[in-house]
């Protein structure tokens, strides 16, 4: 049965005053806050903070070791502005293998897209340059050792179709489609949908190129259990990427 007016103000004003008494939070409240989520991944939050985080967490989980930075929360005037980046250091690869998201914009500079974003990925002095470029690009790539993001966005395509099952919004891109299908696999394609479904918001992966990253922005500050959806979708990728560079696959 819909909600009539005087329902919908009052769930209005519950959850301003939720989101003001998480902004109005005493130190102690926060940390407690912040302990219960990374107990929930089985870890534990780790301090000091670093690069204006809210919170960090670090874990490890049967040999995958793990960090997650809380990058920004909701707060009364600003609601769905969480940020959340879980990595992890136990995949090493110079190359970027699989870029995954729902914000990869569809256009003709989608080189530039892929390109000029990333989480720790190093300055990109190439990012957004026009395709007739392409060929001074390439000769710089020669000359100096450019971020693995930039070789990436040169020479892979989309693999959407050949992942198949993604979320809609969903792309997928990687040099190889056969290595994304080994990373992007059923289970991990689960995972996206349950994080999507229950979180919506964009998220990101990057397999490769040092490590494992997921950038999870604009949801609503999660509950405990969408912490543990997203530590479970990073240890699944985790474990595919890990998996293909073990075998020689690339």
């Amino acid at each position: 049965m819909p909600l009539g007016l005087t329902e919908v103000l009052i769930v209005v004003v519950i959850a301003v005053i939720v989101l003001a008494r998480w902004r109005d939070a005493s130190p102690g409240e926060e940390h407690a806050i912040h302990t219960a989520r990374a107990r929930a991944m089985g870890g534990r939050v780790t301090e000091p903070f670093r690069d204006g985080e809210v919170a960090r967490y670090t874990g490890d989980a049967d040999g995958v070791e793990w960090t997650l930075r809380v990058a920004s929360v909701d707060d009364a005037e600003t609601p769905r502005r969480t940020t959340l980046i879980w990595a992890s250091d136990s995949v090493h690869s110079d190359r970027l293998l699989v870029i995954v998201g729902n914000d990869i914009k569809p256009s003709e500079s989608a080189w530039g897209w892929l390109a000029g974003s990333g989480y720790r990925l190093g300055l990109d002095p190439t990012a957004g340059v026009p395709p007739e470029f392409f060929p001074a690009v390439a000769r710089l790539r020669t000359a100096v050792r450019l971020p693995p993001v930039t070789a990436f966005a040169q020479t892979a395509r989309e693999v959407t179709a050949a992942v198949g099952g993604l979320p809609d919004g969903y792309r997928a891109f990687a040099d190889e489609a056969r290595v994304a299908l080994e990373i992007v696999s059923d289970d991990v394609i689960a995972a996206i949908e349950r994080w999507h479904a229950n979180h919506g918001g964009f998220l990101r992966v990057w397999a490769g190129g040092p490590d494992l990253r997921l950038m999870a922005s604009e949801v609503n500050f999660p509950s405990p259990e969408g912490f543990r959806d997203l530590h479970r979708l990073g240890l699944l990728l985790t474990r595919r990427t890990q998996a293909v560079l073990h075998q020689g696959k690339v």
